[in-house]
């Protein structure tokens, strides 16, 4: 029950969201987009109506409340309340919507994880899927690897082909699952929870998220030299993969470096002193990220720049994101990398 909540949640965010696009430009936006030509950077579109025909060597990020995605990326970002898909996703995709109809064209060359209401994958995805919605129509699926969905409803035919193993919620009954082609079938339990643990997880949930907002919001305040840097943040593809690995290092080092320097007994102090700043460095760079989607937001969406108001959005918008099953846990854990390695560009004097 809680998934199924957690599934309708993300698709009414995308839908409340989809309704307030402004005709400000992002890369694009307005009532009728046509997206096209070849690029290869951060692909931000949005509107009442997108057509999406370009060809991306990088990651394209859109919204709409009709979608239509006939081009190609290589990684996919998008939500609506209607969306086509008929693309080719080189890499990943990342989908969230209210009905969701791929066509027998598109293809998905690795992982494909969707959260919508009625889904029909008339596609192949070489990897595995990850889906949660009412209903799922697998009839003309075909997936090169595991298929893990959470529904209500899930359909199957002769010409479903998983080569994995399919994995559904034991108290549903789907039909002809003997005729599929699938290599191996489970289920798995239907987690049941009551009204007082929502209850009590919500209530967490806020006075967490409130702490984090009047936490970054001190900060930015008190010392502007942060805000400043968090805006001029570089967001090209090679500046995010690099402070990506940046990241990752400074995440490894530091600890195993500062371990060391405890056990030594001229640099305790140094030691000591270098675990408590990296434990409040690692908190403060999700803020900081946090910070960073906020303002792209609020500036380029809604024509504004607020720092409460940047704040606010950039937290939602990561805590929207943390929830999503399967993939909140590895976005957020690489936005995490990112902040990291972004420290370094507190360094540069530009």
């Amino acid at each position: 029950m809680k998934k199924k909540i957690l599934y309708l949640f993300i698709i009414l965010t995308s839908i409340f969201m989809m309704n307030r696009v402004s005709a400000t430009e992002i890369t694009k936006a307005g009532d009728n987009v046509v997206h096209e030509g070849d690029y290869s950077s951060l692909r931000i579109v949005a509107g009442n109506k997108v057509d999406n025909k370009a060809k991306n060597d990088g990651l394209s990020v859109m919204a709409a409340q009709d979608l239509v995605l006939e081009g190609v990326s290589s990684y996919g970002f998008y939500a609506g309340k209607n969306i086509t898909f008929n693309e080719t996703i080189e890499k990943d995709l990342f989908l969230a919507g209210l009905n969701i109809t791929f066509g027998s064209d598109s293809i998905i060359n690795r992982d494909a994880y969707i959260a919508g209401n009625s889904v029909k994958l008339n596609t192949t995805v070489k990897r595995d899927l990850r889906i949660g919605a009412s209903t799922v129509d697998l009839s003309n699926a075909k997936i090169g690897g595991d298929a893990y969905v959470d529904a209500e409803k899930i359909i199957v035919s002769e010409n479903t082909i998983i080569e994995g193993t399919l994995d559904y919620p034991e108290n549903i009954v789907i039909v002809d699952l003997e005729k599929a082609n699938i290599t191996n079938v489970k289920m798995h339990a239907v987690e049941v929870i009551d009204e007082e643990s929502i209850y009590d997880t919500l209530s967490s949930s806020i006075i967490s998220f409130v702490a984090q907002y009047i936490l970054l919001v001190l900060v930015l305040l008190l010392i502007p030299f942060v805000k400043e840097k968090l805006e001029k943040t570089n967001l090209e593809a090679s500046s995010i993969f690099k402070n990506i690995g940046i990241g990752f290092t400074l995440l490894i080092m530091v600890p195993i470096l500062s371990v060391f320097a405890v056990l030594t007994t001229i640099l305790l102090p140094v030691g000591l002193i270098a675990l408590v700043l990296y434990v409040i460095a690692v908190y403060l760079s999700y803020l900081f990220v946090s910070y960073i989607v906020g303002y792209l937001i609020s500036k380029k969406v809604f024509n504004r720049d607020n720092l409460y108001l940047n704040a606010f959005i950039g937290l939602l918008v990561c805590k929207f994101v943390s929830l999503i099953p399967g993939i909140g846990g590895l976005v957020i854990f690489l936005s995490l990398l990112f902040g990291i390695g972004n420290y370094m560009n507190f360094i540069n004097k530009k």
